[in-house]
């Protein structure tokens, strides 16, 4: 068996898995839902089928509160294996993830200093994680710049100058933290995660995002190949 084959069967077997669990993940909870019901009334929704024969509160909780954290949460997982799998190639490491040069650390300062300063619910809420993007971004800007020596980036250096920025900024989110007063929830909600209260417009917000991402990732994976094989590999295999 080729490995396209065992990819392709893999990749089959992961999106049936996701079909099958998604049904079963919005079935569960303290009022239980017939399958069933769940695939007619998403049907109806979709104009596919009559409205089946349940109550409206089932109805409620099944697309409104249960069905939306579902789609969010795949949309976000799908986020985060692309993510993980740059950084994995990156660093020709598989234990690899953004806190290993800062990443995370930056997100965090970001969205602590705009809870601290203004507020969770700034700009309709997205003032949050537009700041933990922005801050995700600087912070991965300012570990390429100080590793950067010459025209090259070694990863030794690139590794080392993300565990000293990051335990910068871990110091100074603290700081911020130790003024925050009545936010110091609000903070420790965000830090923590979470898909409680998130609905369709979560999702709506998410998941292009996440598209645009996962596209550009994927245009990006010759190169990575490349890089996760090394330089002496690559140039053994004419690549």
């Amino acid at each position: 068996m080729s490995a396209q084959t065992r990819y392709r069967r893999v990749l089959g077997a992961l999106a049936l898995a996701v079909l099958v669990v998604g049904p079963l993940a919005v079935a569960v909870g303290a009022v239980p839902v017939s399958p069933l019901d769940i695939l007619r009334l998403v049907a109806w929704r979709l104009g596919l089928a009559a409205r089946p024969d349940v109550s409206r509160a089932v109805e409620v909780i099944v697309l409104d509160l249960r069905l939306p954290r579902v789609v969010l949460a795949a949309v976000v997982g799908a986020a985060l294996a692309a993510s993980g799998t740059l950084f994995q190639a990156l660093f020709r490491n598989a234990l690899a993830d953004p806190a290993i040069i800062g990443v995370s650390s930056g997100a965090a300062f970001g969205a602590v200093l705009v809870i601290v300063t203004v507020g969770a619910g700034s700009l309709a809420g997205l003032g949050v994680p537009l700041a933990a993007f922005l801050g995700a971004l600087a912070t991965g800007f300012l570990v390429y710049r100080l590793a950067r020596v010459g025209p090259t980036v070694h990863v030794a250096t690139l590794l080392l100058a993300g565990v000293a920025v990051a335990a910068v900024v871990s110091s100074a989110m603290s700081l911020v933290m130790s003024f925050s007063g009545e936010q110091l929830r609000d903070i420790y909600t965000w830090l923590l995660g979470g898909l409680v209260a998130q609905g369709w417009r979560s999702v709506a917000i998410t998941a292009p995002i996440v598209a645009v991402g996962v596209v550009a990732a994927a245009t990006t994976a010759h190169d990575l190949n490349l890089v996760a094989l090394g330089e002496e590999r690559a140039a053994q295999l004419g690549v």
